[in-house]
């Protein structure tokens, strides 16, 4: 089989992480669930992806995902963040919930195995005005 188009090699980047910390945060875009497979088996999830103020070396702003189980149980990860997040546990979920919506991060850093350092969302709250967003959020997300 051959391709009907040429691929070129792109050169490696070295990934710059988002700043650690506290920030104001729009969340950009809620992915359909899809099957990943874990530890203890097959499991459903959902990527849940924000943008914050801090911009790459390129200008673009920062985008941080969250990978969450898609379940409401009362103790899965999903019930638990949007309980900080919008303040009640909701019966159903559908992503116009969240999209749009803005929200305070706790970004860490965390160095992975090859010792570079990636950063993971550690937490999502209620939007606090003490962390402003930063930028005008756009009108659609999707």
């Amino acid at each position: 089989m051959s391709l009907s188009f040429p691929l070129k090699a792109t050169k490696t980047e070295v990934f710059e992480p988002p700043p650690n910390g506290i920030h104001g945060a729009i969340c950009v875009k809620v992915s359909e669930p899809e099957i990943l497979e874990g530890d203890f088996g097959p499991r459903a999830v959902i990527r849940l992806t924000f943008e914050i103020a801090a911009k790459r070396k390129d200008g673009r702003r920062h985008r941080l995902t969250r990978v969450v189980g898609a379940s409401l149980h009362p103790k899965s990860s999903l019930t638990q963040i949007l309980d900080r997040w919008l303040g009640r546990s909701p019966e159903s979920f559908e992503p116009s919930l969240i999209l749009g919506r803005l929200a305070t991060l706790v970004v860490h850093h965390v160095p992975s195995k090859d010792g570079s350092v990636f950063a993971k969302i550690a937490d999502i709250q209620r939007f606090d005005q003490a962390f402003p967003l930063g930028f005008k959020p756009e009108e659609n997300y999707g």
